[in-house]
């Protein structure tokens, strides 16, 4: 089951594009998310003539994406890594969705020319997730000195950033199956509405598959 649950959870990434899944999300967002175009107000200056097409979309996209993966290897201050504020006491919730989103801008399958820093940054991800998730690593790291380099790598194995990965995917799912939707609640609170639903939508067939 713990197999399946990490095969399953690249829908949260796109790995491969789940059509299905995505014609359930458009469904959703035309049955519910609608509204009449006489209350939105339509100023001629305020919107282009010449819509976005897909292809600029994409390239957009990648673009942001790409910045997103320069950012993270030109930085060595973990909190800054997974995007989060320095404090003494981190929110277990808050630092769980920090490394999904920045997993998920980051991963090495969704970059085709980029993919060498894309795999460096989503293992740099992890790193700074196992260390400022655990008090003990995350205290140390702490009373380090600013000025001391830290080399991210260095007690790092080979794959341990898709370990990190399968462990919090794991323990989202554990979560659920504890009925503790509070938790997946404030979880995704912090994403946006098509990511949000790409999640629940993976812990559903986790959950389903769990019970077959």
């Amino acid at each position: 089951m713990f197999s399946y649950a990490f095969s399953t959870a690249t829908t949260f990434f796109h790995l491969p594009v789940d059509e299905e899944e995505d014609k359930d999300i458009q469904a959703w967002s035309r049955k519910y998310l609608t509204w009449s175009s006489s209350e939105l107000p339509t100023p001629p200056s305020t919107y282009p003539l010449h819509p976005e097409s897909d292809s600029e979309a994409v390239s957009r996209a990648e673009e942001e994406r790409n910045k997103t993966v320069s950012a993270i290897l030109e930085n060595d201050d973990l909190y800054e890594v997974l995007g989060v504020e320095k404090s003494k006491a981190l929110d277990k919730l808050a630092l769980r969705r920090a490394y999904l989103l920045r997993s998920r801008a980051c991963h090495p399958d969704k970059f085709s020319a980029n993919k060498t820093n894309a795999t460096l940054a989503f293992q740099k991800i992890a790193v700074a997730y196992d260390v400022l998730s655990k008090p003990s690593s995350k205290r140390m790291y702490d009373r380090r000195s600013p000025y001391a380099k830290y080399d991210v790598f260095s007690t790092r194995p080979t794959g341990h950033a898709e370990e990190t990965f399968r462990n919090v995917v794991i323990g989202i799912f554990n979560d659920f199956l504890d009925g503790d939707l509070e938790v997946i609640k404030a979880l995704l609170s912090g994403f946006t509405f098509p990511c949000a639903y790409r999640f629940f939508f993976l812990i559903k067939k986790l959950a389903y598959r769990s019970y077959q």
